[in-house]
């Protein structure tokens, strides 16, 4: 056998070796990939169901923080409204100071002027204007009025004969029906004038506009020392 037969035969195994393990190195690239696959689809899954606990968990956190705020401005707000009523009762009370310091000196004045003031109907509530133009000062004085609902305010009117009305005081009733405040003088000296007491929204207009609760007109001067209301 020559040199050239000796390599041909030799090759041909050779060949036939190669040939035999080209599909095992091809099956097993495709399972590495297959693996790296499996793995990169499991690694996608996990990190899914990690972004979902989290952002559940971030729900459940801002549903929870966003409660706590709305009870936090719930109590502000009500924390308003009890300064609010605190503010009005300490106004309430300075008023009445102001007015029973008042009432005596226009009581004693020789040119005191009252207005005894009654329901128009057979309901509860009383009470008296006093004026004088010597002590420059009015004071009403009411009782058995309710407190007003919230947003309204008993309101004292001048009313004239050939003139517009004129608003003299807002106040509110306590829990006891009474109330005492110093009120604007009658700008119409001379006049024939009444009062007359309403109940309005808010801060009242030009004119009266809601029910009348009180009325009267000026009273004998003499009769002024038993007029205060009990």
């Amino acid at each position: 056998m020559g040199a050239t037969e000796l390599e041909t035969a030799t090759a041909e195994p050779q060949a036939n070796g190669m040939a035999q393990n080209a599909p095992a190195r091809s099956d097993h690239r495709l399972a590495l990939w297959r693996a790296l696959a499996g793995m990169a689809i499991a690694l996608a899954l996990a990190c899914g169901v990690v972004a979902l606990e989290t952002s559940s968990e971030l729900f459940h956190r801002n549903a929870y923080y966003h409660r706590r705020l709305l009870r936090l401005i719930g109590n502000i707000h009500q924390m308003r409204g009890q300064i609010d009523n605190a503010d009005r009762e300490l106004a309430g009370m300075r008023g009445e100071d102001a007015a029973h310091g008042r009432l005596p000196l226009i009581l004693a004045a020789s040119d005191v002027r009252l207005f005894r003031l009654s329901p128009p109907r057979n309901v509860d509530g009383k009470g008296f204007v006093a004026i004088s133009r010597k002590v420059a000062s009015a004071v009403i004085e009411v009782s058995g009025l309710p407190p007003p609902a919230a947003g309204q305010n008993y309101t004292l009117w001048w009313m004239f004969d050939r003139h517009a009305p004129v608003k003299a005081a807002q106040f509110r009733t306590a829990a006891d029906g009474r109330a005492a405040i110093v009120a604007k003088m009658p700008p119409m000296d001379g006049e024939r004038t009444s009062a007359l007491v309403t109940v309005e929204q808010g801060d009242a207009a030009n004119v009266p506009a809601g029910e009348v609760k009180l009325r009267g007109s000026a009273s004998s001067k003499l009769a002024t020392k038993s007029a205060k209301p009990k």
